[in-house]
Parts: C-alpha cells; sequence; structure tokens
C-alpha cells in the first residue's frame, strides 16, 4: 500500500512539473472576436483605398477627355467668330461702296423734298398743266368757229370762252391746292422712311458689332 502512493506521489509531481514546461502549449486567447474584427476592417480599408485609386485614374482620364472637347469647342466657336467678323466687314464694305451713296441722295432728296420752294415748283406744274390743257381747248374753239366761217369776236363765242376761262380758273385752283397738299405729304413720307432708314442702319451696325 506504501509503496502504491509513493508511486502515485511521484507520478503528480512529475505532471506539475510537465505543465511549466517551455513546450507547453498557449493559452487561448481570451477575445478572438475582436482580432477578427479588426483584421476586416484592416481589408476593408486597404480595399477602399485601391478602390479610390482606381476611381482616381478613371476621373483623370475622364477629365483629360472634357479638356480635350472643351479645347476642341472653343477652337471652333473662335473659328465661327473670326469668320462672322470677316464677312460682317465685307458686307461694310459693300454697303460703304455700292448703298451709302443711295442712301445719302434719298436722305438729300427727302430734306429738299419738304420745303415751301417744293411745294411752289410743284404747285407751279400743276397749274402749268391745267393751263395747257385749256389752251388745247381753247385753240380748238376757235379753230372750229373760224372752219364754220363765224367771228371770234362775237358776243357769243366770247360768252363761250369766258366760261371756258372761269373753269380753267378754278381747275387750276384745284390743281395747285391739290398739288402743295400732295407735296407736303409726300415730303413727310420722304423724310420718315429717311428716319428709318437711320434708325435701321444704327441697329444693324449694333448687331453687327455687338
Amino acid at each position: 500500500m506504501r509503496l502504491i502512493r509513493h508511486w502515485e506521489a511521484r507520478q503528480d509531481s512529475r505532471l506539475r512539473r510537465a505543465c511549466f514546461c517551455s513546450d507547453a502549449p498557449a493559452m487561448p486567447d481570451s477575445n478572438p472576436g475582436l482580432i477578427a474584427s479588426a483584421q476586416a476592417s484592416e481589408k476593408l480599408g486597404m480595399e477602399q483605398i485601391k478602390l479610390a485609386r482606381e476611381q482616381s485614374v478613371v476621373q483623370n482620364e475622364r477629365q483629360a477627355r472634357m479638356d480635350e472637347l472643351v479645347g476642341k469647342i472653343a477652337g471652333q466657336q473662335t473659328q465661327i467668330a473670326a469668320e462672322n467678323q470677316a464677312l460682317a466687314k465685307q458686307q461694310l464694305d459693300y454697303y460703304d461702296t455700292t448703298f451709302k451713296p443711295v442712301e445719302r441722295k434719298l436722305v438729300s432728296d427727302a430734306m429738299n423734298f419738304n420745303t415751301e420752294q417744293e411745294q411752289a415748283r410743284l404747285a407751279a406744274e400743276a397749274g402749268s398743266a391745267v393751263a395747257g390743257s385749256y389752251d388745247a381747248t381753247k385753240e380748238g374753239l376757235r379753230s372750229e368757229m373760224l372752219a364754220r366761217g363765224g367771228n371770234v369776236a362775237d358776243g357769243k363765242f366770247l360768252d363761250t370762252m369766258s366760261k371756258v376761262g372761269l373753269s380753267q380758273a378754278a381747275d387750276t385752283a384745284k390743281a395747285v391746292t391739290a398739288a402743295r397738299v400732295q407735296g407736303r405729304e409726300l415730303g413727310a413720307a420722304k423724310l420718315q422712311d429717311a428716319a428709318s432708314l437711320g434708325r435701321n442702319l444704327s441697329s444693324n451696325a449694333a448687331t453687327s458689332y455687338g
């Protein structure tokens, strides 16, 4: 019995010494979930950095293409603006040499037409036209009277000629008055046209160089 107890004591002593040996297994970690979470976070962070770098490369390429496109558009717009300016200058030169002299004459005629002298000239022309018509009528009556062997000094003939003269005077007054009124209206219309022409020229010039 003593031998058995002695053997058990020796075995127990050996087991205790074995627990403190250097090749004993390591103690398990007290929080394995925390380590796994940290490792997962580190992996996710690395993936995000990689994704950000890839997106930066794509964005830079896209921006380069956009810059190239904007440069082409700007160049085209500059060329179009230069062509439009050249065309505007060509049209202005053509206007200066072709239409400006005509416009100056139109304005000058309008200014000269709307005057008392011009209205008097038109009235005189109207009176002369009426007088010419009645002179022809009177000469026809005389010729007819003489052809019939009549006397142009006859009272009846003179009365007829007097009535013709009165009619001539009335028609002359109407013609002269109408000519003056028409002259004033035509002069005002010419001035209005000249003023409108000037406004259009100013507007066109502002549009061409605006």
